[in-house]
């Protein structure tokens, strides 16, 4: 996965606000790279030239996965309906390099209204240039 070294800056939550990367002298902080693709259609496209197998029908059938739509900046849901029947959605965004990253965790939103909301607002703040990092530490932005 392509990753930018960030030193000594400031990344932001969902809700917009600074947090600070807890980065001792020396040490740098990775970062996933993404970039705004035409649509979901790019996004397959690559991640297969690149040998992932994300969107293989296999894959998808394997964890009962739909593709939601794409929400802008490499960013767009998933709903995945586990052995018991529960289905929830989870935020992937994919990077550069054509692989899929997820913010947050898998299977982390009951509700897709929910999921949508937090996507268009991860969106948001990656156009306006911003470092978005999310509940693990990890931190994403568009490519420059």
């Amino acid at each position: 996965m392509n990753k930018a070294i960030i030193e000594n800056q400031v990344a932001f939550d969902l809700g917009g606000n600074p947090i600070t990367l807890e980065i001792k002298q020396g040490q740098t902080f990775p970062s996933v790279l993404t970039k705004d693709f035409k649509g979901i259609y790019e996004i397959e496209k690559l991640n297969e030239q690149k040998g992932y197998r994300f969107f293989e029908k296999e894959t998808m059938r394997f964890f009962k996965s739909k593709i939601g739509r794409y929400l802008g900046n490499g960013i767009f849901l998933t709903q995945e309906t586990n052995p018991q029947g529960k289905t929830a959605w989870t935020v992937r965004i994919c990077t550069i390099d054509g692989n899929v990253a997820t913010f947050g965790s898998f299977f982390d939103f009951k509700s897709g209204l929910t999921a949508n909301a937090m996507a268009r607002r991860l969106s948001k703040l990656l156009s306006q240039g911003k470092i978005v990092a999310d509940r693990n530490g990890q931190t994403f932005q568009v490519s420059k």
